[in-house]
Order: structure tokens, then sequence, then C-alpha cells
């Protein structure tokens, strides 16, 4: 099936770095994609963690956590005005070049034989994403448990994995 876009029918555009779709589209949370679009949307140079939660409709802090998420990938700039305050963030839209890779020292570990009572022998338990959907709408805890897993991993958990991750909490 092909795809087009009547640019004439929705007036003004804006440009979204190939990167972001190349490279992060696959590692960002919807939430944080959102609220990038809203600061390459922005007439401004600049927005705020408040403007941004306003105009996206997320909250502040999913916010904050989206531009910390596009910084650490080098797609945004910030600027922080007060840094006892985390919701003055401001967010500068300038693309900026590959963030800088750094080289980790290896070290060598011996494999270790697993023991008859692994884990991997043990009785797993399998939740239904609805099931994992109701548990996170109970209990705020559980899901903020996840938004910070994602948050780290820099991309979306899947059903087993969060299923995994239930079975733990």
């Amino acid at each position: 099936m092909k795809y087009t876009f009547d640019c004439d029918r929705w007036g003004s555009s804006f440009s979204v770095p190939s990167k972001v779709v190349d490279k992060y589209i696959k590692l960002s949370d919807g939430d944080f994609v959102k609220v990038l679009l809203c600061i390459l949307c922005s007439t401004e140079r600049e927005c705020d963690s408040a403007k941004l939660a306003e105009k996206s409709g997320l909250s502040e802090n999913t916010v904050i956590d989206a531009v910390t998420h596009w910084v650490s990938l080098g797609v945004i700039t910030t600027e922080h005005s007060d840094t006892t305050n985390p919701a003055q963030v401001k967010a500068v839209s300038t693309p900026v070049s590959e963030p800088e890779t750094k080289a980790e020292p290896v070290s060598k570990v011996e494999a270790v034989a697993p023991k008859r009572q692994s884990v991997s022998n043990k009785l797993c338990i399998r939740y239904k994403n609805s099931e994992i959907l109701e548990k996170q709408q109970k209990d705020p805890n559980l899901a903020h448990l996840f938004d910070e897993i994602q948050t780290v991993l820099q991309r979306t958990i899947n059903g087993t994995v969060q299923g995994e991750l239930l079975a733990l909490y």
C-alpha cells in the first residue's frame, strides 16, 4: 500500500531530522516522540517543559524524561536556567552531531555452569497484556517502574518483559 502526504491540505510544516527516524525511532517511547515533535514544531527557539506539557497533553515529568532521552541521544540540547528546579529545563531544537561513544574496557569472566535449581528450571508465571495493564492502572508504582526501566534501556519493553518484571515485583 502506498501512502501520500497532501501538504496543501494541512498548511505549514516542519522538518524532523532523518536520524530520529533512521536510528532512534525504535528506541523511543511514543510520548517521547510526541514531545520531540512539539519541540521541532515550535516557532520559538527555546521551549520550557511547562509549555511542552501543555502542548503535548503529557505530564511535566514525562516531558522532562523525554527531553532527557533526546539530549542523551544528541538530538537536542538543553539549557538549565535553574538547576534546583528541573521544571525549568529549556529545550533548544538545534540538532547536534552524533554523540561521542567512548570505548569501555572489556573484562573477561569465566562461565559458570548452571545449577539444577536455576531460574530457568523454575515455573514462570505468564500474564496477559490486559492483566499487566490492569495491574499498572491499580498500582502507580508498577507503572512508574516500567517507565523508568524503558527510560534507562532507551526502548519500549514488550509484554513478555513486562510480565517477567511483574513477577519479580
